[in-house]
Protein backbone atom coordinates (compact mmCIF):
# COMPACT_ATOMS: atom_id res chain seq x y z
CA UNK A 1 0.00 0.00 0.00
CA UNK A 2 1.00 3.62 -0.66
CA UNK A 3 0.02 6.92 0.32
CA UNK A 4 -0.08 10.51 -1.39
CA UNK A 5 -1.17 13.35 0.25
CA UNK A 6 -1.77 16.46 -1.46
CA UNK A 7 -3.04 20.00 -0.25
CA UNK A 8 -3.82 23.30 -1.91
CA UNK A 9 -0.84 26.10 -0.76
CA UNK A 10 -1.45 29.01 -0.58
CA UNK A 11 1.79 30.89 -1.13
CA UNK A 12 2.78 34.59 0.56
CA UNK A 13 6.70 33.99 -0.36
CA UNK A 14 8.63 32.02 -2.98
CA UNK A 15 12.22 31.34 -2.95
CA UNK A 16 14.19 30.55 -6.29
CA UNK A 17 16.49 27.67 -6.25
CA UNK A 18 20.20 28.25 -8.29
CA UNK A 19 20.59 26.22 -11.45
CA UNK A 20 23.73 24.88 -10.59
CA UNK A 21 22.05 23.43 -7.47
CA UNK A 22 19.57 21.99 -9.59
CA UNK A 23 21.81 19.95 -12.34
CA UNK A 24 24.06 18.94 -9.31
CA UNK A 25 20.99 16.89 -7.78
CA UNK A 26 19.23 15.95 -10.97
CA UNK A 27 21.92 16.03 -13.94
CA UNK A 28 20.30 16.65 -17.28
CA UNK A 29 16.61 18.08 -17.39
CA UNK A 30 13.80 17.74 -19.74
CA UNK A 31 10.67 19.46 -20.64
CA UNK A 32 8.59 17.07 -21.09
CA UNK A 33 8.26 13.52 -18.50
CA UNK A 34 9.83 9.68 -19.80
CA UNK A 35 6.68 8.88 -21.28
CA UNK A 36 6.52 11.66 -23.59
CA UNK A 37 8.60 10.39 -26.54
CA UNK A 38 8.85 13.81 -27.85
CA UNK A 39 10.73 14.91 -24.71
CA UNK A 40 14.10 17.26 -25.08
CA UNK A 41 17.32 18.27 -22.49
CA UNK A 42 16.52 21.82 -22.03
CA UNK A 43 19.39 24.48 -20.82
CA UNK A 44 18.17 25.77 -17.56
CA UNK A 45 19.98 29.14 -18.40
CA UNK A 46 18.11 30.12 -21.38
CA UNK A 47 14.60 28.65 -20.09
CA UNK A 48 12.20 31.38 -17.67
CA UNK A 49 10.87 30.24 -15.28
CA UNK A 50 6.97 31.81 -15.95
CA UNK A 51 5.46 31.63 -19.64
CA UNK A 52 3.91 34.62 -21.09
CA UNK A 53 0.76 33.46 -19.04
CA UNK A 54 2.57 33.73 -15.80
CA UNK A 55 2.28 29.98 -15.11
CA UNK A 56 5.27 28.07 -14.27
CA UNK A 57 7.41 26.00 -17.21
CA UNK A 58 7.62 22.51 -15.79
CA UNK A 59 10.68 20.58 -16.24
CA UNK A 60 11.26 16.77 -15.75
CA UNK A 61 14.57 14.60 -14.72
CA UNK A 62 15.83 11.66 -16.50
CA UNK A 63 13.33 9.28 -14.66
CA UNK A 64 10.23 11.76 -15.58
CA UNK A 65 9.56 13.17 -12.23
CA UNK A 66 8.63 16.71 -12.16
CA UNK A 67 11.63 19.10 -10.66
CA UNK A 68 10.82 22.26 -8.79
CA UNK A 69 12.58 25.68 -9.80
CA UNK A 70 11.49 27.28 -6.76
CA UNK A 71 10.19 27.16 -3.03
CA UNK A 72 7.78 28.15 -0.71
CA UNK A 73 8.84 29.64 2.33
CA UNK A 74 5.83 31.66 3.64
CA UNK A 75 2.74 29.50 2.72
CA UNK A 76 -0.15 27.87 4.86
CA UNK A 77 -2.14 24.80 3.52
CA UNK A 78 -5.78 24.09 3.30
CA UNK A 79 -7.86 20.94 2.36
CA UNK A 80 -8.55 19.74 -1.14
CA UNK A 81 -12.15 18.24 -2.32
CA UNK A 82 -12.68 15.74 -5.55
CA UNK A 83 -14.83 17.08 -8.18
CA UNK A 84 -16.46 14.12 -9.18
CA UNK A 85 -17.63 15.70 -12.51
CA UNK A 86 -14.14 15.22 -13.55
CA UNK A 87 -12.84 12.54 -11.83
CA UNK A 88 -12.71 10.18 -15.27
CA UNK A 89 -9.90 12.17 -16.27
CA UNK A 90 -8.14 10.72 -13.85
CA UNK A 91 -8.68 7.39 -15.12
CA UNK A 92 -8.95 8.01 -18.85
CA UNK A 93 -6.37 5.57 -20.99
CA UNK A 94 -5.45 6.34 -24.55
CA UNK A 95 -7.28 7.13 -27.67
CA UNK A 96 -8.90 4.26 -29.85
CA UNK A 97 -9.02 4.10 -33.43
CA UNK A 98 -11.70 6.54 -33.46
CA UNK A 99 -10.16 8.86 -31.73
CA UNK A 100 -12.38 7.71 -28.48
CA UNK A 101 -11.01 7.76 -24.89
CA UNK A 102 -12.40 5.09 -22.58
CA UNK A 103 -11.28 4.78 -18.92
CA UNK A 104 -9.09 1.84 -18.22
CA UNK A 105 -10.90 0.67 -14.80
CA UNK A 106 -13.92 0.93 -13.49
CA UNK A 107 -14.58 3.37 -10.44
CA UNK A 108 -17.26 4.49 -8.02
CA UNK A 109 -17.76 7.50 -6.55
CA UNK A 110 -19.25 9.08 -3.41
CA UNK A 111 -20.60 12.40 -2.65
CA UNK A 112 -20.53 13.94 0.32
CA UNK A 113 -22.64 16.44 1.97
CA UNK A 114 -25.68 16.49 -0.50
CA UNK A 115 -22.39 18.28 -2.96
CA UNK A 116 -23.46 15.93 -5.43
CA UNK A 117 -20.23 16.48 -7.38
CA UNK A 118 -18.13 16.48 -4.35
CA UNK A 119 -16.44 13.20 -2.16
CA UNK A 120 -14.90 10.24 -2.38
CA UNK A 121 -13.57 7.93 -4.80
CA UNK A 122 -13.19 4.18 -4.88
CA UNK A 123 -11.38 2.19 -8.14
CA UNK A 124 -10.34 -1.48 -8.66
CA UNK A 125 -6.63 -0.50 -10.13
CA UNK A 126 -4.88 1.99 -9.71
CA UNK A 127 -4.94 5.04 -12.19
CA UNK A 128 -2.91 4.51 -15.14
CA UNK A 129 -0.63 7.43 -14.59
CA UNK A 130 0.70 5.26 -11.33
CA UNK A 131 -0.03 1.70 -12.98
CA UNK A 132 2.71 3.02 -15.44
CA UNK A 133 5.21 3.44 -12.75
CA UNK A 134 4.34 0.18 -11.26
CA UNK A 135 4.88 -1.53 -14.46
CA UNK A 136 8.70 0.42 -14.60
CA UNK A 137 9.38 -0.91 -11.16
CA UNK A 138 8.09 -4.88 -11.75
CA UNK A 139 10.01 -5.17 -14.74
CA UNK A 140 13.48 -4.23 -12.71
CA UNK A 141 12.49 -6.73 -9.79
CA UNK A 142 11.27 -9.57 -11.68
CA UNK A 143 13.45 -12.45 -12.04
CA UNK A 144 14.72 -13.01 -15.61
CA UNK A 145 13.84 -16.11 -17.40
CA UNK A 146 16.75 -19.00 -18.15
CA UNK A 147 18.18 -18.19 -21.47
CA UNK A 148 18.48 -22.64 -21.82
CA UNK A 149 14.56 -22.48 -21.30
CA UNK A 150 13.93 -20.04 -23.93
CA UNK A 151 14.24 -20.48 -28.24
CA UNK A 152 15.13 -16.87 -28.99
CA UNK A 153 16.92 -15.81 -32.05
CA UNK A 154 20.28 -13.84 -32.58
CA UNK A 155 18.68 -11.12 -33.03
CA UNK A 156 17.32 -10.78 -29.57
CA UNK A 157 20.29 -12.22 -27.64
CA UNK A 158 20.41 -8.40 -26.19
CA UNK A 159 17.28 -8.48 -25.27
CA UNK A 160 16.64 -9.81 -21.48
CA UNK A 161 13.62 -11.58 -21.46
CA UNK A 162 11.48 -11.42 -17.78
CA UNK A 163 9.81 -13.61 -15.67
CA UNK A 164 5.62 -13.16 -14.65
CA UNK A 165 4.86 -10.22 -12.85
CA UNK A 166 5.72 -10.04 -9.06
CA UNK A 167 4.04 -6.79 -8.41
CA UNK A 168 0.30 -6.67 -8.93
CA UNK A 169 -2.11 -3.35 -8.79
CA UNK A 170 -5.37 -4.11 -6.52
CA UNK A 171 -6.97 -0.91 -6.40
CA UNK A 172 -7.21 2.51 -5.44
CA UNK A 173 -9.07 5.04 -3.10
CA UNK A 174 -9.14 9.23 -2.99
CA UNK A 175 -10.29 10.83 0.16
CA UNK A 176 -9.54 13.77 2.83
CA UNK A 177 -7.44 12.48 5.94
CA UNK A 178 -9.54 13.38 8.35
CA UNK A 179 -11.82 10.57 7.48
CA UNK A 180 -9.74 8.34 9.82
CA UNK A 181 -10.23 10.38 12.53
CA UNK A 182 -14.07 10.31 12.49
CA UNK A 183 -14.84 7.07 11.48
CA UNK A 184 -14.66 3.98 13.84
CA UNK A 185 -15.17 1.73 10.83
CA UNK A 186 -13.88 1.60 7.54
CA UNK A 187 -17.28 2.43 6.05
CA UNK A 188 -19.00 5.29 8.24
CA UNK A 189 -18.97 7.08 10.84
CA UNK A 190 -21.21 7.98 13.68
CA UNK A 191 -23.53 10.78 11.88
CA UNK A 192 -23.98 8.23 9.03
CA UNK A 193 -26.13 5.99 11.27
CA UNK A 194 -28.84 6.97 12.03
CA UNK A 195 -27.82 6.44 15.90
CA UNK A 196 -30.78 9.16 17.14
CA UNK A 197 -33.63 7.72 15.24
CA UNK A 198 -32.47 3.89 15.49
CA UNK A 199 -32.67 4.86 19.49
CA UNK A 200 -36.48 6.37 19.84
CA UNK A 201 -37.41 3.59 17.46
CA UNK A 202 -35.62 1.16 19.56
CA UNK A 203 -37.77 2.26 22.35
CA UNK A 204 -40.80 0.05 21.31
CA UNK A 205 -38.79 -3.38 20.87
CA UNK A 206 -40.27 -6.75 22.69
CA UNK A 207 -37.52 -9.11 21.37
CA UNK A 208 -34.17 -9.81 23.76
CA UNK A 209 -32.26 -9.21 20.81
CA UNK A 210 -34.05 -5.94 19.36
CA UNK A 211 -33.86 -4.59 23.34
CA UNK A 212 -29.75 -5.48 23.82
CA UNK A 213 -29.42 -3.90 20.38
CA UNK A 214 -31.54 -0.50 21.42
CA UNK A 215 -29.74 -0.65 24.46
CA UNK A 216 -26.25 -0.17 23.38
CA UNK A 217 -27.89 2.56 20.87
CA UNK A 218 -29.49 4.25 23.93
CA UNK A 219 -25.65 3.83 25.99
CA UNK A 220 -24.42 5.39 23.11
CA UNK A 221 -26.04 8.51 23.03
CA UNK A 222 -26.55 8.82 26.85
CA UNK A 223 -22.24 9.38 26.12
CA UNK A 224 -22.39 12.15 23.30
CA UNK A 225 -24.74 12.48 20.30
CA UNK A 226 -23.28 11.64 17.09
CA UNK A 227 -22.56 15.01 15.60
CA UNK A 228 -21.22 16.48 18.99
CA UNK A 229 -18.83 13.89 19.17
CA UNK A 230 -17.98 14.09 15.26
CA UNK A 231 -17.43 18.16 15.94
CA UNK A 232 -15.18 17.24 19.18
CA UNK A 233 -13.01 14.99 16.46
CA UNK A 234 -13.01 17.45 13.61
CA UNK A 235 -12.45 20.58 16.10
CA UNK A 236 -9.27 22.49 16.94
CA UNK A 237 -5.84 22.99 15.29
CA UNK A 238 -3.39 21.14 13.61
CA UNK A 239 -6.16 18.99 12.20
CA UNK A 240 -5.07 16.72 8.35
CA UNK A 241 -7.08 18.08 6.09
CA UNK A 242 -4.79 16.75 2.75
CA UNK A 243 -6.33 14.55 -0.21
CA UNK A 244 -4.92 11.47 0.48
CA UNK A 245 -4.21 9.19 -3.14
CA UNK A 246 -4.30 5.44 -1.49
CA UNK A 247 -3.04 2.74 -4.06
CA UNK A 248 -3.06 -0.93 -3.04
CA UNK A 249 -1.11 -3.49 -4.54
CA UNK A 250 0.48 -6.84 -3.76
CA UNK A 251 4.56 -7.64 -3.97
CA UNK A 252 5.22 -11.45 -4.10
CA UNK A 253 8.84 -11.27 -2.51
CA UNK A 254 9.18 -15.07 -3.34
CA UNK A 255 9.10 -14.36 -6.68
CA UNK A 256 11.75 -11.24 -7.04
CA UNK A 257 14.99 -11.23 -8.48
CA UNK A 258 17.13 -12.16 -5.50
CA UNK A 259 19.54 -9.22 -6.20
CA UNK A 260 16.69 -7.36 -4.71
CA UNK A 261 15.73 -8.69 -2.09
CA UNK A 262 17.90 -6.57 -0.30
CA UNK A 263 14.58 -4.66 1.77
CA UNK A 264 15.78 -1.59 0.08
Amino acid sequence: MKHCHCSDVIVEEWQDLATEDILHAHGAIYDKPDYDESREEVDLDELPLFDEDGVEIRIYNREGFRVMRHRPVRFYKCGALIDLERIHELFQGHEDAYGHVHNETPFWVYPLAFSRKMGNVKSASVMPNFCQRLKQIDLVIRPPVDDDAMDTDDENDDVQIRGAPVLRPLGSQIYNSLSHRVRNEAKFHAVQLGMVTSTFAGSTATTVHGRRHWERRLRFCDGGLPHVRFNHKVSGPGQPQALRFENTYTLDVFQMDPQHRNGL
